[in-house]
């Protein structure tokens, strides 16, 4: 006999849908703003193509949503979410945790992690470490994490809509499950070399900021010797196609510039003001994203303004 436990109710699934309908509409004018300019039907059928598989990825995160429950078997605990299903055998269950704190405190290392609708791997701050977690997870104030020993300990997060009669019929059917209310909040538990690993951290984010004001000087270097008419776009083999006011080159690198300090300050927010991953091992890493974004924008800027010389 299964007990079937549906997720609790959030408003995740509204959040990935109005997300899924502004890709759309996002897409479609962009394909029909390119495509009277470049005239060029091969490019728009690779368009659509990617069109179409980016609309069927997020269809699938919504059916996902809609459609994931927990299902509870006499053996095992099935994780049920669009087209899979995990399987934790119910022997191998060892904990319940039910944390305190009713907000996300945690890294995404991929998947969706929007308000209400929390899917993938994660690191999440359990009993003072960081944990890698697969969350299936809709409203964090029903938040359970299972611990299982599957051969080697994994984490899952699920939040099944009746948090008590979930964990009463799991631990009925494994009586060694050990059930776990995390009444307060355990302090971060940082290595020995965490301030040494804050200095990286601290110094990705120092270099990506200083990459992005290298492009602001270098634009604004050039900015001031060109005429009011020049080149705005280029062909593949950087002829120019369209000219106009060199205004317009003020919003395309103020768009790089704000774009790489603003990721900058974000990640760098998250990982040592929110996360504290600076302070595990390997865990500051994740500031070489917006570093080797800020080199791309900065090489982009230096190409883009050296074919406006070219052509003034």
């Amino acid at each position: 006999m299964s007990r079937i436990f549906k997720h609790a109710k959030s408003n995740g699934g509204k959040y990935i849908t109005l997300v899924t309908v502004a890709i759309v509409i996002l897409l479609l004018m962009i394909i029909f703003l390119i495509y009277p300019v470049i005239q060029n039907m091969s490019l728009l059928i690779t368009m659509l193509s990617i069109f179409i598989a980016i609309i069927a990825l997020f269809s699938l995160l919504i059916y996902s949503y809609y459609e994931m429950e927990y299902i509870i078997s006499n053996e095992y605990l099935l994780i049920k979410w669009g087209l899979k299903v995990t399987r934790i055998p119910i022997e191998k269950i060892k904990r319940v945790i039910k944390p305190e704190r009713k907000e996300y405190e945690g890294i995404r290392i991929g998947g969706v992690g929007i308000p209400g609708y929390l899917l993938g791997k994660f690191k999440y701050l359990i009993e003072g470490n960081f944990e890698t977690v697969s969350l299936y997870a809709t409203k964090l104030d029903h938040l359970l994490f299972i611990e299982a020993d599957e051969p080697k300990r994994k984490f899952y997060g699920i939040t099944p809509s009746e948090v008590d009669e979930f964990i009463v019929i799991l631990n009925n059917l494994n009586r060694n499950i050990e059930p776990q209310i995390q009444e307060k909040p355990t302090p971060f538990k940082a290595p020995k070399t965490s301030s040494k690993d804050i200095k990286y951290a601290l110094t990705l984010f120092v270099i990506s900021i200083v990459l992005s004001g290298i492009g602001l000087v270098y634009f604004l270097g050039i900015y001031f010797q060109l005429p009011q008419l020049v080149p705005l776009h280029f062909k593949i083999n950087f002829e120019p196609d369209r000219f106009g006011n060199k205004v317009e080159l003020i919003g395309i690198i103020s768009f790089f510039i704000v774009f790489g300090i603003g990721l900058s300050s974000l990640l760098y927010y998250y990982v040592h003001r929110r996360t504290h991953l600076d302070q595990t091992k390997y865990g500051y890493s994740v500031m070489i994203i917006p570093v080797a974004i800020s080199i791309l924008f900065l090489i982009l800027i230096i190409v883009l303004m050296n074919q406006t010389l070219a052509f003034v």
